[in-house]
């Protein structure tokens, strides 16, 4: 049965506070018999409280079967990505504060700008004809719930484990080429720990962003300017070390400094 109104709201003040005080929570699931409607009630009630400045656009999760297995989940999710969570650029390398988490984690991801508005469902053409730019990105992703231990419907409700994201810089779709194939190598203060390619991401962004038209749950089409986090092209890595830089085969590099 789906959770209540009171329980919505005691488990999305929870996790708000969870997120502002960077001090995880036992699984929901030890109390709530929670849906993935559920999950999407609860990550509407507190993300707007909690995450600094507008709705800019959303985050996928779990897009990568290799993420999937790795966490144990067995579905995509999506989240909210809001201005706050966009990190700054400092001397060449985007800057996130690592106290404001709780076990951080870094992802290669491609970001898609749309140009016009989308509605689902949609074709990978109707996607491709809406994207305006490509940018190449490094997400910060965290789990308010203890030791990463998350359903499907627990990671939906946890805004799909955002946390942050450093966006570089955009690149137009005709000089981005076939993003399924896009590869991108991703490094630790210089050494090269990962390699993968836009497939990673349900057999290329376009596709993903076509699942996120289809999926979300709105009825208004996503609009123009909509940013679009398709989801790690490589497994997670732990948020051990400095700097972490995904360089890309064809829309460039982005780095992203912990401190």
């Amino acid at each position: 049965m789906p959770l209540d109104d009171a329980d919505l709201d005691a488990l999305a003040a929870a996790i708000g506070a969870a997120h502002r005080d960077a001090t995880p929570i036992p699984p929901p699931r030890e109390r709530y018999d929670l849906t993935t409607a559920d999950g999407y009630a609860v990550q509407r009630r507190w993300v707007p409280d909690h995450v600094v400045g507008e709705r800019v656009g959303y985050k996928l999760g779990f897009t990568n079967p290799a993420v999937r297995r790795e966490v144990g989940v067995d579905e995509p999710v999506f989240g909210r990505l809001h201005a706050g969570s966009l990190l700054e650029e400092r001397d060449g390398a985007f800057v996130a504060e690592t106290d404001r988490y709780i076990a951080p984690r870094v992802e290669p991801e491609l970001v898609l700008r749309l140009g016009e508005p989308l509605a689902g469902p949609a074709t990978v053409a109707d996607c491709r004809d809406a994207v305006a730019a490509v940018h190449p990105a490094i997400e910060l992703v965290d789990s308010r719930i203890e030791e990463w231990d998350v359903t499907p419907p627990e990671a939906v409700a946890d805004n799909g484990l955002a946390a942050a994201l450093a966006l570089g810089d955009p690149v137009a779709p005709a000089d981005a080429g076939d993003l399924a194939a896009e590869s991108v190598a991703l490094a630790v203060d210089g050494d090269p720990v990962a390699e993968g390619t836009g497939a990673a991401a349900m057999d290329g962004p376009l596709r993903a962003l076509a699942w996120l038209a289809e999926t979300r749950g709105e009825r208004a089409p996503l609009p123009a300017g909509t940013l679009v986090s398709t989801g790690s092209l490589t497994e997670t890595r732990v948020a051990a070390g400095e700097t972490f830089t995904a360089r890309f085969e064809r829309v460039g590099d982005v780095a992203l400094r912990l401190r």
